[in-house]
């Protein structure tokens, strides 16, 4: 009797913890991204020129705070291009890893999420529906950088 009543109190909040979950992210646009990171000190630049033989990217803008200071927002063509982009990145930074590292990885609804620490850098990848977000930063600007993420629903 004990077993069934402990089943059911699991069962319970695991449902709780499911219906809590947000399956989505809200997908945000260059501007918007522009936006917050002027609003938190930041300074942009457009770098589509940079990725100009990429047909799949549209968009691309980067935060470029000091020499290991690098957050990088793309928009691409479709989905699937911005999961390809997102795939491959995920691939460097398993290749990168240094000794002992952290990392972690979610896939949910229509965002994927990886974050590694390693070698001294804190990587990250979010995408979100056709737009991506790229960080490899030093772990001194890991706080910083999360609270920024944050901030972009991201």
């Amino acid at each position: 009797m004990k077993k069934k009543y402990l089943l059911l109190g699991l069962l319970c909040i695991t449902v709780m913890l499911l219906v809590g979950c947000s399956t989505s992210k809200t997908v945000i646009s260059t501007n918007q991204f522009i936006e917050k990171a002027t609003s938190n000190g930041y300074t942009t630049k457009d770098a589509k020129d940079q990725f100009s033989s990429y047909d799949q990217i549209l968009e691309a803008t980067i935060i470029d705070k000091a020499d290991n200071f690098k957050v990088e927002f793309y928009v691409l063509n479709s989905t699937d291009d911005a999961k390809s982009m997102y795939e491959t990145n995920k691939e460097i930074f398993e290749d990168s890893k240094e000794g002992t590292s952290t990392n972690t990885t979610t896939t949910i609804g229509n965002y994927a999420d990886y974050t590694l620490v390693t070698g001294g850098k804190y990587k990250h990848l979010c995408r979100v529906d056709n737009t991506l977000l790229y960080v490899n930063v030093d772990t001194t600007y890991q706080e910083e950088v999360i609270k920024f993420i944050d901030s972009l629903g991201y």
